[in-house]
């Protein structure tokens, strides 16, 4: 008997499955780092109002870096991408209903702090 499994297309089961090495994942971490780094060296400089789009931006890409290779969804297109793309929308829809709300209340009923 064959030690190994095969699958019912004829493949080996415990081949390469389409998963980078261990140089994808040190890809990540170095992208991670950098990441955090520059997120570290830019609470050091006055961007005034750039500061919270500059740090969502950065959040971003960490986000995408984590979403593409630890939960691999660059090796696995199809229903997943999917899934992923219609939460993003509707997380995108959540905070433009939550901007349109506060855009369009009656002056008055906003409270005036200061």
């Amino acid at each position: 008997m064959a030690d190994h499994a095969v699958t019912s297309h004829g493949k080996d089961a415990h081949a390469h499955d389409g998963h980078g090495g261990a140089g994808r994942y040190w890809a990540s971490f170095g992208a991670l780092f950098f990441f955090t780094v520059l997120t570290y060296g830019l609470h050091h400089v006055d961007m005034g109002a750039l500061a919270f789009p500059v740090a969502m931006v950065i959040a971003s890409a960490k986000a995408m870096v984590v979403i593409l290779f630890f939960m691999h969804l660059w090796d696995h297109p199809g229903l997943n991408r999917l899934i992923l793309g219609v939460a993003i929308m509707f997380v995108l829809l959540a905070i433009a209903m939550v901007f349109a709300d506060t855009f369009t209340r009656f002056p008055l009923a906003v409270p005036h702090f200061g």
